[in-house]
C-alpha cells in the first residue's frame, strides 16, 4: 500500500509552499481500501457459554414472593417484653398494656403509662389492638427505585413488592437487634 502523494494536476510546486512543506500544495494523498484476510480458529469442541449466562427464575435458597394482588396482614415488630411485663405488674391488662406499647412505638414502660393514663377515659381502650391500613400498598417505596428494576426487565410490580419486603426485613431487623 502505498501512501506517497500523488499529483493531481502538474508536477511545478507552488512557489510560497515547496520550501516549506516538501511537497507541492496541489497533491493529494491516496488510500488504497484493504481488507486483510484475518484467520478466524475455531475449536471442534463446542463453544459453552454457560459461566456468562444470568440465572433466571427461583434459584437454590430463595423464597417465591407471594402474588402481587394477594392482601397481607401488617408484620408487627416483636412487644418489648421487659416493659409489656412492667406495665402488667403495675396492674394494666395485657391488651391495655399491649396497645400502649405499640401506640407508643414500643419506646419503653414509662412512656406506654403516660399514655395508657391519657387514654384511660377512650371507649376503646380495651379493645385489642389494630395496627393501621397502610392503604394495603405496605411502606413507602422510592419511585425511582422501581423504575431502575423495571429498567432491568422486571416487573413494576414484581420490583414495588420486592423493594416493601426489604424495608420490612430492614425494619423489623432494627426492632429486634435493639
Amino acid at each position: 500500500m502505498d501512501l506517497s502523494p500523488s499529483p493531481t494536476s502538474s508536477s511545478s510546486p507552488h512557489p510560497a509552499s515547496s520550501s516549506k512543506i516538501g511537497f507541492p500544495r496541489n497533491w493529494v494523498y491516496i488510500y488504497e481500501n484493504t481488507n486483510p484476510d484475518v484467520p478466524l480458529i475455531v475449536p471442534e469442541t463446542p463453544l459453552s457459554f454457560d459461566d456468562y449466562i444470568v440465572p433466571r427464575g427461583l434459584q437454590p435458597g430463595e423464597n417465591p414472593l407471594s402474588d402481587i394482588d394477594e392482601p397481607e396482614k401488617p408484620a408487627l415488630p416483636p412487644l418489648d417484653e421487659t416493659a409489656y411485663s412492667q406495665l402488667q405488674e403495675m396492674g394494666f391488662p395485657a391488651t391495655r398494656a399491649e396497645k400502649a406499647l405499640r401506640m407508643t412505638g414500643n419506646s419503653s414502660a414509662d412512656v406506654a403509662m403516660q399514655w395508657l393514663f391519657a387514654h384511660m377515659d377512650d371507649s376503646d381502650i380495651d379493645d385489642p389492638y389494630v395496627a393501621p391500613a397502610s392503604g394495603a400498598s405496605g411502606p413507602a417505596v422510592d419511585e425511582e427505585a422501581v423504575t431502575n428494576l423495571s429498567g432491568m426487565g422486571f416487573e413494576a410490580g414484581l420490583a414495588k413488592k420486592a423493594l416493601q419486603q426489604t424495608v420490612l426485613s430492614f425494619l423489623m431487623g432494627l426492632r429486634v437487634g435493639r
